[in-house]
């Protein structure tokens, strides 16, 4: 039993250092690829408020972390987690540490953003992520499903493939979109993975190019078949 326990463990230690050195990994790449690109976005002017979401996932991000230092030290020292007043201790710290977790806007933007990825990885195409404001319905359009396609008909003008995905940006006043190329996101190399629609709208251009050059490099970067 107890070995079992430690295999869970292991392979729940062993599942987040691998998304910690994916978020690295991400990063890095991405501040390279960004490196001379266009300067359009930063110079466009948008009234667009930022959708609120770096809060709720840093505060989310903390409790995986600190969740990752309790399950380590537990595997560290098993005789101390073997007491039960212990392991009252480290059951009440996840439970306030991972609130956020089981919060259901969280839910929401994890699964779209999620999808978004999905597509952006194994499609050519971009995955739009549209944190669905308070300023939709607009007289421009009905509803946030209006606002995807018109997102989505801009790449096809540009010759590219793109499928939106929705998430409700609870009571924030303006809406946002994040771009998915591949498996990396469009201007989180300078801060700005999410844009005001109007930013976001004059950056598709710059996008198809990212988008292509990632691609690009996906197929330098993958192993060269065995040879028969």
């Amino acid at each position: 039993m107890n070995n079992h326990k430690h295999l869970t463990d292991i392979n729940t230690i062993t599942s987040l250092l691998e998304l910690i050195f994916y978020v690295t990994k991400t990063s890095i790449k991405t501040r390279m690829l960004t490196e001379g690109v266009s300067e359009t976005d930063k110079r466009l002017e948008t009234h667009m408020a930022p959708p609120k979401i770096a809060k709720d996932w840093a505060s989310a991000g903390m409790g995986m972390l600190v969740a990752a230092g309790l399950t380590l030290g537990g595997v560290a020292n098993d005789a101390k987690a073997q007491d039960p007043v212990h392991k009252t201790q480290i059951s009440e710290k996840l439970k306030k540490q991972t609130a956020n977790w089981n919060n259901p806007e969280l839910e929401e933007f994890h699964r779209a953003s999620t999808a978004a990825r999905d597509y952006a990885e194994n499609n050519v195409g971009v995955g739009i992520l549209i944190h669905v404001g308070q300023d939709v319905p607009n007289k421009s359009v009905k509803n946030a499903d209006e606002l995807g396609q018109l997102f989505v008909r801009r790449f096809t003008a540009l010759g590219v493939n793109a499928k939106y995905f929705l998430r409700q940006n609870g009571d924030a006043p303006s809406s946002g979109v994040t771009y998915h190329i591949g498996h990396l996101i469009h201007g989180a190399g300078n801060g700005n993975e999410v844009k005001g629609l109007k930013t976001a709208w004059n950056s598709a251009p710059d996008v198809v190019e990212q988008m292509k050059i990632v691609k690009q490099l996906a197929v330098a970067d993958a192993p060269a078949p065995k040879g028969g």
